[in-house]
């Protein structure tokens, strides 16, 4: 028996047999009780949603997620980003840059790293193919982005990286031969002042552009004939030191 709006309804088993009539009693029932345990555990669920999000008022509250303004100082403090060397960092800062830029022009009412979604992330790699850069230039962006985003995912309190799904683009060399003799030969003969200093460099020592470039005197021996120098590219690697003979 059960009453609605104070009326009253009944509805026999149709058992004589106590056994068999609560039997059938519960068969009638179940579906009810069911009903009742799902809206149960819906305000259970409820309730536990509304925690969390208290929770998490709270935490932003001591402790604000990183905003895209701050982060490039985050990733330079931060202990576990990789040991990059001073001119990558700089390549870093000025691609971050371009990103934060975009990001100020086209959602300027997004501070949060947290808050930069998939579709944005997607969004920003569609504007450097429209602008026209190189395949190589766009995927050493996306890989910074993804770093940054990667590194501070802590304090940017993420849930997950939005840059990971972003495919990078198929890089197409260009493919370059070596010089003549003879052409080598004009190269070094018309070239004058510091440039002719650097070709010889590069020419007798071997050594690339940017050691040619920051050569001293230092590292010249006269007296006993050998240039001694530490290639920038492996300094912070192995930190060998080549020792070259001078030619006559």
């Amino acid at each position: 028996a059960w009453t609605v709006n104070g009326k009253k309804f009944m509805q026999t088993t149709g058992k004589r047999d106590k056994r068999e009539a609560q039997t059938k009693l519960d068969e009638i029932m179940a579906p009810f009780l069911l009903a009742d345990r799902a809206k149960t555990l819906q305000h259970l669920a409820g309730e536990i949603e509304g925690t969390r999000a208290e929770i998490a008022r709270f935490e932003d509250k001591q402790h604000p997620p990183l905003a895209i303004e701050a982060a490039w100082s985050a990733y330079e403090k931060s202990a576990n980003r990789p040991d990059s060397g001073p001119a990558t960092m700089a390549t870093y800062a000025i691609q971050w840059g371009c990103f934060k830029r975009w990001m100020a022009e086209n959602y300027a009412d997004i501070k949060l790293m947290r808050d930069v979604t998939k579709d944005i992330a997607g969004e920003y790699a569609a504007s450097m193919t429209k602008r026209g850069v190189t395949s190589n230039t766009y995927n050493k962006h996306i890989r910074l982005t993804q770093l940054v985003f990667r590194v501070l995912k802590d304090k940017a309190r993420l849930l997950d990286n939005p840059w990971m799904d972003i495919q990078r683009k198929r890089l197409m060399p260009q493919s370059r031969r070596e010089l003549t003799t003879e052409e080598l030969k004009r190269v070094c003969q018309n070239a004058e002042g510091e440039l002719r200093i650097m070709l010889a460099l590069g020419l007798y020592l071997g050594c690339r552009m940017g050691d040619a470039a920051l050569m001293e005197w230092g590292n010249v021996d006269l007296k006993k004939g050998f240039v001694r120098y530490t290639p920038r590219k492996t300094a912070r690697r192995s930190g060998k030191t080549l020792t070259i003979p001078l030619h006559p």
